[in-house]
């Protein structure tokens, strides 16, 4: 896994360069998990689903979206959305 741009001395003021360096992959789970915990922090602070579902969901996004292919909401993906009531 990619070290986080403050490790790498990466100046965060040119989102460019955060981009360039640090990685897609690694800025999308980042944003990722902010929202589970903006989520959570609008729900009194409980996270509303477990810590391995939070963590295969943000791993299926990221790794579908990795390599270019869509995210679907067929018959096995929508199994999987489904334990994520809303």
């Amino acid at each position: 896994m990619e070290q986080c741009p403050a490790k790498k001395n990466i100046s965060l003021s040119d989102p460019l360069q955060v981009m360039r360096q640090a990685g897609f992959q690694h800025i999308l789970r980042l944003a990722m998990a902010l929202s589970f915990r903006f989520i959570a922090n609008a729900n009194g602070g409980k996270q509303p689903w477990m810590k391995e579902d939070r963590r295969t969901l943000i791993e299926y996004i990221s790794e579908t979206l990795e390599t270019g292919d869509a995210i679907n909401v067929g018959s096995h993906e929508r199994d999987v959305a489904s334990s994520f009531a809303w």
